[in-house]
């Protein structure tokens, strides 16, 4: 394992327009430990933004796009160095269920570009979710 030399940090900033319409733009720097032979880690950077619109009375619809990179970190010599250029999309669809309690349906769409031949890739993803506690709809 190789330490890690840097901070992670994430920043939301949120703007409610109307009532029934808000706005996001985020920026994220994390640590993502890799399962792929020679590397240890990767830092995730991404911007992003995002809308919100309220449905009714306990439903939303979030959508988002983001950019960013992914550095990976080297830990086998003569493994190549490796920089994955990120582009995302998605929405969820949340619905209140309690003061703190909220299920929401999501899909998510990641396009990864790697400088290395072979590792280019797109994910996509549905999931289903409940979510506990004072933060009810956090997922972008």
């Amino acid at each position: 394992f190789v330490s890690l030399r840097d901070t992670t940090t994430r920043l939301d900033v949120g703007l409610n327009t109307s009532g029934r319409l808000s706005t996001f733009v985020y920026g994220s720097q994390g640590l993502v430990y890799s399962l792929q032979q020679g590397y240890s880690y990767l830092q995730d950077d991404r911007l992003g933004a995002a809308v919100r619109w309220k449905l009714g009375r306990r439903s939303s619809l979030r959508a988002f796009a983001e950019a960013g990179r992914n550095d990976y970190t080297v830990a086998i010599p003569g493994t190549p160095e490796r920089q994955d250029d990120t582009l995302a999309v998605g929405a969820s669809l949340d619905f209140l269920l309690g003061r703190e309690l909220a299920w929401s349906l999501r899909a998510h769409r990641t396009e990864l570009d790697s400088n290395l031949a072979g590792q280019d890739r797109t994910v996509t993803s549905f999931g289903a979710g409940i979510t506990f506690g004072l933060q009810k709809s956090s997922w972008f």
